[in-house]
């Protein structure tokens, strides 16, 4: 689905007409959103664009310079999936882009090498954390990843920091056969939004990527 939305989107189309063409690509693969459909897929074009969870705008469109990002949640067989890509809107990527990517993508990489049956979910979390403030970006405010099954926050443990608002789900031990999102983002000045969102199956000894990671900021 991210080829397909690739294809599609190019400059000047809006972030609903982005929102308007995975609608119709779904109906005709028989899927149905792993959340809201009001609001999956998530799209965000430029600095301008809503963050989190909203409905993409008719009035904001693919501009050169942007960041163009889509979270993106498809249920097939009863079984959801939760995903997030970047693409930088040009024809070279500009140093704040690409030192970006590298802090955002090596701190999921940084998490992936210590989530294993057994650790606690706020392990998993601080390794992220850490990795991408050493990196010189701000700490981001939220879980590092959550459980997906049959929905796309499918309770259990959290790979998340050890805040009130989390209750005791930071500190639930991980097991073999979970199934975790590993996501995060930074906001660029003037650019907009690059967060990526991997899934990951827990092996008796550690991860395995459940889709190809995205290794490198991708040129729309």
């Amino acid at each position: 689905m991210f080829d397909d939305i690739a294809s599609f989107a190019r400059i000047g189309i809006s972030e609903r007409s982005v929102y308007d063409h995975v609608h119709a690509l779904a109906r005709e693969r028989n899927l149905t959103f792993s959340w809201d459909p009001a609001g999956d897929p998530i799209v965000n074009s430029g600095p301008d664009s809503m963050i989190g969870h909203g409905i993409p705008s008719e009035n904001i469109t693919i501009q050169p310079g942007h960041i163009f990002h889509v979270d993106l949640g498809l249920t097939k067989n009863g079984y959801s999936g939760d995903i997030q890509r970047s693409w930088y809107v040009g024809d070279e990527i500009p140093e704040d882009v690409a030192a970006t990517f590298r802090g955002v993508s090596g701190a999921i990489q940084a998490a992936s090498q210590v989530l294993r049956p057994g650790v606690l979910g706020h392990q998993v979390d601080q390794v992220a954390r850490q990795y991408i403030i050493q990196a010189g970006f701000p700490e981001y405010q939220h879980a590092l990843g959550h459980q997906v099954g049959r929905k796309a926050h499918d309770g259990g443990a959290l790979l998340g920091p050890q805040w009130p608002r989390y209750g005791n789900t930071p500190n639930i031990p991980i097991r073999a056969g979970e199934i975790y999102t590993l996501e995060l983002g930074v906001t660029i000045p003037g650019r907009g939004y690059l967060g990526l969102e991997e899934m990951v199956l827990v092996t008796e000894s550690g991860c395995e990527w459940l889709m190809p990671p995205q290794r490198e900021i991708m040129i729309l």
